[in-house]
């Protein structure tokens, strides 16, 4: 065949070494992967409890994952474990991690002179936390002998209780704690 192309041989300088396949298209795995079913409810670990009426879901799911240290540690401190639900859900959102601007740290927000005083070193420790927080709880419940200036010295300090000043923000805190409790305790009934 006079008008076919010469064949060239390729002539290999050193040893062959396999070379990978070529990478995929990723624009074309994209396109063949399909996007996840929308989920009905959020990714906490909300979907097997249900919230009381006038109680986040959100919030309820993480304190629900705490439920047996609350259990535990109110019982062992005389505290009702509904009251410190209450207090988790409005100190902190159910949030292990959280911080305040004022310092005060964890699930029952504890700043650290009432942490260490209460036997707690690491505050962001759910069990250390929630222990040092029932434990506090009940000794104002003890001082005070009434749950409005118990959560009043909770809040503002025993300090401010003593000298009867009592702060907007715990003026709004008192009654949130209480209405959370209420709402919790309802679900019990």
């Amino acid at each position: 065949a006079s008008g076919d192309a010469p064949v060239v041989t390729p002539v290999l300088a050193g040893p062959v070494t396999p070379q990978r396949p070529p990478e995929p298209d990723l624009v074309q795995v994209r396109r063949t992967v399909r996007p996840p079913a929308p989920v009905a409810s959020p990714p906490e670990h909300t979907a097997s409890v249900t919230a009381p009426p006038g109680i986040s879901p959100i919030i309820y799911g993480r304190i629900t994952e705490f439920d047996d240290l609350i259990t535990r540690y109110s019982r062992m401190n005389g505290v009702e474990p509904n009251l410190i639900r209450a207090l988790i859900y409005v100190e902190s959102s159910g949030n292990p991690k959280a911080q305040s601007n004022a310092g005060a740290q964890g699930l029952m927000q504890l700043m650290p002179a009432t942490a260490q005083e209460m036997g707690v070193s690491n505050p962001f420790d759910p069990a250390q936390n929630i222990f040092g927080g029932s434990r506090y709880v009940s000794d104002l419940i003890d001082r005070y002998d009434h749950i409005d200036l118990a959560l009043w010295a909770y809040n503002a300090g025993p300090e401010a209780v003593a000298r009867r000043r009592l702060p907007f923000e715990t003026k709004r805190f008192i009654p949130e704690v209480l209405r959370v409790k209420a709402a919790l305790d309802s679900r019990d009934s």
